[in-house]
């Protein structure tokens, strides 16, 4: 059909083709911002975020054997009570402990009240570990610790297994054993439990 020379079916042409061409643009743009999200969120899990399960009954019956645990492996600050996962040099295996105390702290053992005690004051565990102290637990134990205590230099922290009456000779491996942890060994602190 042609109006004054001008053929009109290639002008409805060009506006079909320019609808289709915005979509495709649209498409191309959402697709674009899609893959890029999936990149940050690929490279954000595998820089700052991983997940371990757990072996062992060292923190029952907050973290249980089985337990997967997700890690923030950068950008945290260590609190009282954090639990964090560490490689010590002593196993193969990485570790998964309480925070206790922090550079600076003193810490030691209250034997006459069996328990612990943090520049002066005795830690509030009610939260975390209620239970006995098995007699293997103290042959085990720092014979600083039950005196004047430790003091925990900088850039180190004082870690404790949640289940610290653990029936027959074992005893959860940690701080009590063999000191401070230096804050490099951390792999990270744990922000969930997944049961």
């Amino acid at each position: 059909m042609q109006e004054d020379g001008v053929n009109l079916q290639e002008n409805y042409n060009y506006i079909g083709d320019r609808k289709k061409s915005g979509r495709l643009s649209a498409l191309n743009v959402f697709l674009s911002i899609v893959i890029i999200a999936l990149l940050v969120a690929l490279i954000v899990f595998t820089t700052t975020i991983t997940s371990i399960k757990v072996r062992g009954e060292s923190m029952m019956p907050n973290v249980v054997d089985g337990d997967r645990l997700v890690l923030l492996k950068r950008g945290y600050s260590l609190e009282y009570g954090d639990i964090v996962v560490f490689h010590r040099e002593q196993d193969e295996d990485a570790a998964v402990k309480r925070v206790i105390g922090k550079g600076g702290d003193v810490i030691s053992f209250d034997l006459a009240q069996l328990k612990w005690v943090r520049n002066g004051e005795y830690v509030d565990e009610g939260a975390y570990f209620a239970g006995e102290y098995s007699e293997s637990y103290f042959t085990s134990m720092l014979f600083e610790l039950q005196g004047k205590g430790i003091t925990i230099p900088d850039g180190h922290i004082f870690v404790l297994g949640d289940n610290r009456n653990m029936p027959g000779s074992y005893v959860s491996k940690d701080s009590h054993m063999y000191g401070p942890l230096s804050e490099e060994d951390v792999l990270g602190k744990v922000i969930h439990i997944i049961k």
